[in-house]
């Protein structure tokens, strides 16, 4: 046996009874991040989701529904987050009043 091989085997030897404790650890370790990532994912999400339902848009009378014109008032901030707040928000709920 070649000196190389038997520093192998006696290598082998030595790191053989630590191997067990440590892919055990390093296997839930992997399980626990990986668990963590998709729990702060579907979190992030949550979070996302909620905030862009606070876009009014689809109930403002001047949202036109139309691709090339989103809104009469403010074609830019339309649909987006810039539109949450926005000033000119006029529900389609309430009927126009006219001024006489």
């Amino acid at each position: 046996m070649t000196p190389f091989i038997a520093f192998l085997v006696w290598l082998i030897r030595l790191i053989q009874p630590m191997m067990v404790p440590v892919c055990f650890v390093l296997a839930w370790g992997i399980v626990i991040v990986l668990g963590w990532s998709l729990w702060a994912a579907m979190r992030d999400g949550v979070q996302r989701a909620q905030q862009m339902h606070e876009i009014p848009c689809a109930n403002c009378r001047y949202f036109t529904n139309s691709y090339h014109l989103k809104c009469s008032v403010h074609p830019s901030q339309a649909l987006s987050e810039e539109a949450i707040g926005c000033m000119d928000f006029e529900s389609t709920d309430r009927p126009i009043q006219m001024i006489q």
